[in-house]
């Protein structure tokens, strides 16, 4: 067969060259949009289960989160094991399927059988799955930190770094196509802090979970309906209840005694500070803020790295 392949050819030289041309543009055409990667995608489709559980032990998460969703995720179709792990305040779940299995189709099945798994669960522990990632994982990592610009310049502090990284950096990076996850660590996380003094509490003879309802009521957003028929019209109401600064907490009211309003300044001390850090980031020995940048399956990953440096 080869001999016959060989002898064809000869006798049809001009018409093997024509061919041979065309390969070769075909081939020139083809290779600057081949994807290039540092190792191929030779991962089975995986579901990554995270599940948040604040307050509870490590072996507490794997007796009431962890056992749970293993239970409800096993013998779905197509699974081919399910591994886990369980740390304080933190369980993972990783259900691998069949090769071949689309990853969509996975997160469908394992979805179905997280709602069920849901009413197992303690009260506000809620699992999600974690976006669909690459093999290679991260392909950038890109520090946020402050130095000194003159005599008289303060740096940034931590406080507004992850503010920047997380809320506005962060939405600029997962804008661009191919990139599946933003992670930011380091910094410190802004929150409005409410501390309750115990004496003045007690002066106004108020209870603590009146003050936390109070401040939890001084931030929400609903709708207010409409007006009819306003000269044929329909009038939409809006109302605005968001907290937008310190003020807003410090004045919202707890209690009413003797026509007078109690508000939460008049029992804590409010202010914005930063949330308990899980983690922290580093750069030259200074504080920095961690961007860690991670790729969805079947992206370039130079093209990726090329519309991330235009971000900048």
């Amino acid at each position: 067969m080869l001999r016959s392949l060989i002898r064809a050819s000869l006798d049809n030289a001009p018409l093997m060259v024509v061919f041979a041309i065309l390969i070769l543009a075909v081939a020139a055409r083809r290779v600057p949009d081949m994807a290039v990667d540092v190792f191929p995608e030779l991962n089975a489709p995986t579901v990554v289960i995270l599940t948040e559980a604040s307050g509870y032990a490590a072996p507490e998460v794997e007796q009431y989160v962890t056992f749970p969703i293993e239970s409800a995720v096993n013998g779905t179709p197509g699974v081919r094991r399910v591994r886990s792990s369980s740390a304080i305040g933190l369980s993972v779940v990783r259900v691998s399927f069949d090769w071949g299995v689309d990853i969509y189709r996975a997160r469908y099945l394992v979805s179905e059988r997280l709602s069920l798994a849901r009413d197992a669960l303690p009260d506000g522990v809620r699992p999600i799955m974690t976006p669909v990632t690459s093999i290679t994982g991260e392909i950038m990592l890109i520090s946020l930190s402050s130095e000194l610009g003159g005599p008289d310049a303060e740096p940034v502090s931590e406080l507004d770094l992850r503010a920047f990284g997380e809320f506005e950096l962060r939405n600029r990076l997962l804008a661009v196509p191919g990139v599946a996850q933003v992670v930011a660590i380091g910094g410190e996380l802004p929150e409005y802090q409410i501390h309750i003094d115990p004496v003045r509490l007690r002066h106004y003879d108020l209870t603590m979970n009146q003050v936390i309802e109070a401040a939890r009521g001084a931030h929400s957003t609903a709708g207010a309906g409409y007006l009819l028929n306003v000269d044929g019209l329909e009038l939409p109401l809006r109302q605005s209840g968001q907290v937008t600064t310190v003020d807003d907490i410090r004045e919202t009211v707890v209690a009413r005694r003797r026509g007078s309003q109690i508000t939460i300044g008049e029992v804590a001390d409010v202010r914005l500070g930063g949330a308990l850090k899980r983690g922290t980031g580093s750069e030259a020995g200074r504080p920095a803020v961690i961007l860690s940048v991670q790729k969805a399956p079947g992206t370039n990953t130079l093209a990726l790295t090329e519309s991330l440096d235009e971000v900048f």
